[in-house]
């Protein structure tokens, strides 16, 4: 998750300057989910605000410009929607497609740590399970997860249901927002 988390403008004034419109979801590339309301800075009114960005992170996301400082448009739309900051928390994109900022695809999260996990499930993955890996040294599945970008070993089990048992069981510990 990009490092953009910093206190949003006052919500009075984000009010004046924007409102939320549902992107079509074909066009997440075009339609950020957030619109201008008035003329500011050579941007129309009523036009899509903000610019798709590639992060250093690797993530794609929508960034719009206020008073010369760039914001994820995803904290945006969230603080207009529910008028909670979600100062110092990130957002989770529900639906794990970061262009897709409709409101309910938007969620605070409070730990960081369970947002890192929020990938899909790798390209050369064969067992269908994010996090579960068949080791062919030991013969057996091997559970993990993904915290702070660290990979947490959780066990070696002889089936499959065992290590998917075993991951649930972690995440349950650590509940979502």
């Amino acid at each position: 998750m990009p490092t953009l988390i910093h206190r949003l403008p006052d919500l009075k004034y984000l009010q004046e300057l924007f409102y939320i419109e549902s992107p079509n979801i074909l066009k997440l590339h075009e339609e950020s989910g957030l619109k201008r309301r008035v003329y500011r800075g050579g941007q129309r009114a009523n036009t899509w605000a903000g610019s798709v960005s590639k992060m250093t992170t690797g993530g794609t996301y929508w960034r719009v410009g206020v008073d010369s400082k760039l914001f994820m448009v995803s904290r945006i739309i969230f603080f207009l929607a529910t008028e909670v900051d979600p100062y110092p928390y990130e957002i989770d994109h529900i639906d794990i497609n970061s262009l897709n900022n409709t409101v309910s695809n938007l969620r605070l999260c409070e730990d960081r740590r369970i947002n890192t996990e929020n990938k899909g499930i790798p390209k050369n993955n064969t067992s269908g399970e994010k996090g579960i890996y068949w080791d062919k040294e030991k013969n057996k599945y091997r559970s993990m997860v993904f915290l702070d970008k660290k990979r947490v070993h959780l066990g070696y089990f002889e089936k499959y249901e065992d290590a998917c048992r075993e991951r649930i069981r972690y995440f349950e510990t650590f509940p979502r927002s």
